[in-house]
Parts: structure tokens; C-alpha cells; sequence
């Protein structure tokens, strides 16, 4: 039986050499927090805005979900009925997932909350998923080449 040396190292064997790791401080501290909401529904899957500013989140109450934004420092706005898993996007729009006339697909708002543009052919269960980067699930055989990434075009390709 081998016997451990110095170190600990077993004879014969080379030492493994210890992995690069990442440091982060000891302690992070938040001074204080704010409610920015408070609706007797649920307010889910919240993402904040490019620029800070803004929170846009999922409302759900009474069997609905809507789609709502609210700045750092308040005031709520309606974006829309019948939609969830909302992210934002640079310049104050956003896409989100709905199944509007009863198609799953992935649609995308102005910033002001109008214009509602769907953005993929739906028929599957497109969707938007929590960390913003757009997942398409078909129900069914898909041909290569068939599926393409979604992308808005006023995003620069490098940020996608």
C-alpha cells in the first residue's frame, strides 16, 4: 500500500494542481429595501430593463396574467392583457410569451406598451425563457435549417 508523503501526496503520483478559482468579497451588504409592488395577485418572473430604470414583471390574478412595468422608484404601468415571461429590451420594448388566439407564440410590445407584433409563427410552444434568451420547443419533426434564432434588429448581434 502506498504511503501518504508530505503533503499529503501519495509516492508516485503527481499532485493534481489546485483549479483557478473565482473570489468574491466576504460579505455583501444591502442597506435597505424597497416594495416596488403590492396587488393581492401574485407578480412574477421580474426582469429588470437594460438601462436600470425599469422592472417589467408578469402579474397573475383572478385565472389572468398581464403584463406590467414599474420604475425604480414606482409607478406602475399596464403593458398588456394576456401574456407572461416578459423581457425587456433595450430602447423600452419587450417580448413575452402569450398564447392569443389560442397559438403559443413569442410577441413583442413597444416600449409604450402598444404596437403588439407576434414574432414567431407559433403552432409550437414558443417561449421565452427566464434568462431572456429566447427557447422554441416544436411539437414534431423539424427539418435542418428549419429553426432560426430569434432576433430583434434594433439589438446588435454581438449582444445577443
Amino acid at each position: 500500500m502506498a504511503r501518504a508523503g508530505a503533503g499529503g501526496a501519495r509516492r508516485g503520483r503527481r499532485r493534481a494542481r489546485r483549479p483557478r478559482a473565482l473570489a468574491v468579497p466576504d460579505r455583501v451588504t444591502v442597506a435597505s429595501e424597497r416594495r416596488l409592488t403590492d396587488a393581492p395577485g401574485a407578480d412574477l418572473r421580474a426582469a429588470w430593463s437594460p438601462d436600470g430604470a425599469s422592472v417589467v414583471f408578469e402579474r397573475r390574478e383572478g385565472g389572468r396574467s398581464r403584463l406590467l412595468r414599474v420604475g425604480a422608484g414606482g409607478g406602475l404601468r399596464a403593458l398588456g392583457e394576456h401574456g407572461d415571461q416578459p423581457w425587456p429590451l433595450p430602447g423600452g420594448g419587450l417580448v413575452f410569451h402569450s398564447d392569443r388566439g389560442g397559438t403559443d407564440a413569442v410577441w413583442r410590445l413597444d416600449a409604450d406598451g402598444g404596437g403588439a407584433v407576434r414574432v414567431t409563427p407559433g403552432g409550437g410552444t414558443e417561449h421565452v425563457n427566464v434568462l431572456g434568451r429566447y427557447h422554441f420547443e416544436l411539437d414534431g419533426p423539424v427539418a435542418r435549417g428549419e429553426l432560426r434564432p430569434l432576433r430583434d434588429p434594433s439589438v446588435p448581434a454581438d449582444e445577443w
